[in-house]
């Protein structure tokens, strides 16, 4: 009796391990290029080299009541700040993997345009991961992007800008979808 509850809780014990999801870093900087109809860019993490595609909405500015950012020395204001709405983002590995993200509700992700210069941004985007294909099945995580970006053409004509971002954030990869430097080099 006593070896078959012994027996049953190393089974179970064993079972609840192999559940358990491998928490791995995620660290990687990115570059590319947008218009109001969305963006994409390539970079590398330390899970590999990607391409992402992504699109965006930010909340319509609100010339009454502007919240403003990026102050100079003297305390004034160079910018307004805009809140991200929505953000949807896939990311494709070089071995064809597939991850997908999500703006996190929970955060406030922002985008302060400088309206001195009338072309540069700066951005902070948290997005939450959603799963994915291959070793990002089921997977899940977070991430946070800092960057900035300049317009390149006529902001009245969708406008073209190119940017670049760090990210850092943490990816929970389901047993079975391990990661493997030898991946994606």
């Amino acid at each position: 009796m006593i070896r078959n509850l012994l027996i049953g809780a190393l089974l179970g014990t064993l079972l609840l391990a192999a559940s358990v999801a491998e928490a791995r870093r995620l660290s990687g900087e990115a570059s590319g290029w947008g218009t109001d109809a969305g963006s994409t860019a390539v970079g590398r993490d330390n899970l590999g080299k990607f391409t992402v595609g992504g699109v965006s909405e930010l909340e319509e500015f609100d010339e009454s009541n502007p919240v403003f950012c990026d102050f100079d020395e003297f305390g004034y204001p160079r910018g307004v700040e805009l809140q991200y709405v929505s953000l949807s983002q896939v990311v494709r590995y070089k071995n064809g993997d597939l991850m997908f993200s999500e703006l996190d509700p929970n955060v406030p992700s922002t985008l302060c345009f400088n309206f001195i210069d009338n072309v540069s941004s700066t951005f902070e985007a948290y997005s939450i991961i959603t799963g994915g294909t291959g070793r990002f099945e089921g997977a899940t995580g977070y991430s946070a992007a800092t960057g900035s970006s300049t317009q390149l053409g006529d902001v009245n004509d969708g406008g073209i800008f190119g940017f670049s971002s760090k990210t850092e954030g943490e990816i929970f990869l389901q047993h079975g979808h391990h990661y493997d430097e030898d991946d994606d080099d």
